[in-house]
């Protein structure tokens, strides 16, 4: 895993990426600077741009489920500021990436609805990101709490 960043000058635009070693991209983060250079999303969104996909993997693999009931999911966890239009461009991306795949499916009142389910490939891609989070998650607990380091670098 290494993080590669790039800054799209024309747009002023930071995208950052947390890429595999086979050079896919697991996570893919945008900063959209406002006119003052400040950025544009709250912290609170900015964390979440980094993880949602994780977690969008994590209920579709225990589950098949639809855009609406995925968005419903995500609130029902506590995640309330991540909407409906927020998560299909990620839907999409990740079809693209063959991580998931869509079925149409007769809806039991209305029009057919698109299920999405967990592909092979989504599978490896979730446990990595599980194993990554883990591995950033304890480290950054501990800072928070104001723990002291495990190891000292050597001069």
């Amino acid at each position: 895993m290494f993080i590669l960043h790039n800054f799209n000058n024309y747009f002023k635009l930071n995208i950052i990426y947390l890429v595999r070693q086979d050079s896919s991209i697991l996570i893919r983060y945008l900063v959209i600077p406002n006119s003052h250079g400040v950025e544009n999303m709250s912290l609170r969104s900015q964390l979440l741009k980094g993880i949602l996909e994780g977690c969008i993997l994590s209920i579709i693999a225990r589950e098949t489920v639809y855009g609406y009931e995925l968005s419903m999911k995500l609130q029902q966890f506590g995640l309330k500021d991540v909407s409906e239009g927020s998560i299909y461009p990620i839907l999409l991306r990740l079809q693209k990436e063959k991580l998931i795949r869509g079925e149409m499916r007769p809806s039991p009142a209305g029009p057919k609805r698109k299920y999405y389910y967990l592909t092979s490939k989504g599978q490896e891609a979730l446990e990595e990101f599980l194993h990554e989070w883990k591995n950033i998650q304890g480290p950054v607990e501990e800072i928070l709490q104001g723990g002291k380091p495990s190891w000292t670098p050597k001069n």
